[in-house]
């Protein structure tokens, strides 16, 4: 986060009066040598501080992320709400919006109130521009494998969906690190909307189908339909997704 920047920052400053305490700037060759042999202990602190400053600044800083899937309407008020909420409680860094992408920028344009936009909640939320990315993966398995080329080691994402959407989600991840397309040590957590009968069945018919399945994971115009592919596709046209 940026405030260990700062904190890295803070730290170079405060060690030079440490450093260079109870010393004369004589740049001979000696001066290194000389410097050490007369060492204190408040030069030592300043070492430290120097030492522990340097780190913090040119670490490699570690993320968060909110991955928001958006296309069915009758979730766009839940997630709209849960994705301001864990903004606000949070320290999220980047949102990254994936699914039904030019319904969400058709529907903040229309500022449509009854179905109102994520990005919307975000931009309220206080989320910049800059920091909002359209993911166009066409269905989990190759949101996962977007965000393998986005996210770090160390990273933290959050998905804003219902729990065994969620559990699609981990069990992808899984395997993308398996594949080696995904990095790990990354932290997955559930910005949780509710969960009815209708994301149960089409939750678990997601989540089974990746447990069972073995194959690689790939693009979908790089794999073949499957028999589920075809039963999925007729739940969401069932239910509106």
């Amino acid at each position: 986060m940026q405030y260990k920047r700062i904190l890295g920052f803070f730290l170079l400053i405060l060690s030079l009066p440490f450093i260079i305490s109870g010393f004369s700037f004589n740049f001979t060759g000696g001066f290194v040598q000389d410097y050490f042999t007369h060492v204190s202990l408040k030069n030592i602190f300043g070492l430290i501080f120097f030492m522990l400053g340097f780190f913090l600044v040119v670490q490699k800083e570690n993320l968060e992320y909110l991955v928001i899937p958006v296309g069915l309407e009758k979730w766009q008020n839940p997630k709209a709400r849960s994705a301001r909420q864990t903004i606000e409680s949070g320290h999220v860094d980047r949102v990254i919006i994936t699914g039904d992408v030019e319904g969400e920028k058709r529907r903040y344009k229309a500022n449509d109130e009854a179905n109102p936009s994520v990005y919307g909640a975000i931009r309220t939320a206080g989320i910049k521009p800059s920091h909002v990315r359209l993911l166009k993966g066409k269905d989990s398995e190759e949101d996962i494998l977007y965000l393998g080329q986005m996210v770090h080691s160390g990273d933290t994402i959050y998905f804003d969906t219902f729990p065994l959407h969620f559990k699609e989600y981990q069990t992808l991840v899984k395997k993308a690190q398996r594949d080696g397309k995904f990095p790990k040590n990354v932290s997955l957590r559930n910005a949780k909307i509710p969960q009815g009968k209708t994301e149960v069945a089409y939750g678990l018919m997601g989540w089974m189908e990746e447990v069972f399945k073995r194959r690689p994971l790939s693009y979908k115009s790089e794999r073949e339909n499957s028999f589920l592919d075809g039963v999925k596709g007729v739940v969401k046209k069932f239910i509106g997704a």
